[in-house]
């Protein structure tokens, strides 16, 4: 059924099964309560297989999972604070005059000049960042007990308009006995992936390159004149 804001379905596709040779599905269609006299068999061009698997009724794999889709004209600040690093810590702020202001996390110790240039490129990986998928499989006391724990990033976007996303990062345990083929010792942690928590709401898994860009350390946008040698 597909609604399109009323409380009547504007369609209704009947999804039968596959035909014999398994490049079409024998589907009806209904508008408006009123049925087709037969079937039809359905197939999308170029793809071969049935199409069955495609109406699927998961809220979780129909919603967008963007996280951050935002341009750096959009972003009015970013803070990232880093667990195991805090002297990576940074927050950069955009001033009324489009230029940046770059100080710690408590907005105390400012950086004068800053490189701009830097900033805007950082500011570009804010455009596309997206979760991989809701994170159900988890039981409650597993995800209450990351949720509880300090957070290994705290990522924090507000936009022009005053609104902030918070997304908190958490390492994803291992247990499947991986070995560092280096050292020989046994992986703790996901290398792979990890835990996020968006807001107080979805709890979901994400893929270490996408937070990678995110990760920046204050002093990748010092300026020039102020890097020491």
């Amino acid at each position: 059924e597909i609604y399109m804001g009323g409380k009547k379905p504007e369609k209704i596709y009947y999804v039968g099964h596959a035909t014999k040779s398994h490049t079409g599905t024998n589907m009806l269609l209904e508008i408006g309560s009123k049925k087709s006299s037969e079937p039809f068999v359905t197939h999308v061009p170029g793809f071969f297989g049935y199409l069955s698997t495609r109406f699927f009724t998961d809220e979780d794999l129909w919603r967008h999972r963007a996280i951050f889709e935002l341009k750096p004209e959009e972003i009015s600040s970013v803070g990232v604070s880093y667990l195991e690093h805090p002297e990576y810590s940074f927050l950069i702020s955009k001033k009324g005059d489009d230029s940046y202001e770059l100080s710690d996390m408590a907005g105390s110790e400012k950086t004068q000049e800053v490189n701009a240039n830097a900033i805007d490129s950082y500011l570009d990986n804010f455009s596309s960042i997206h979760y991989e998928f809701i994170d159900r499989e988890s039981g409650d006391h597993v995800i209450d007990s990351v949720k509880n724990s300090p957070p290994l990033h705290t990522i924090s976007v507000r936009n022009t308009e005053g609104v902030e996303t918070v997304l908190k990062t958490y390492y994803k345990p291992i247990t499947d006995g991986t070995i560092n083929q280096a050292t020989g010792e046994v992986y703790e942690y996901n290398f792979d992936r990890l835990y996020g928590w968006i807001g107080d709401g979805d709890f979901v898994i994400l893929q270490w390159p996408t937070v990678d860009k995110l990760l920046a350390r204050r002093t990748d946008f010092l300026s020039s004149d102020n890097v020491e040698n």
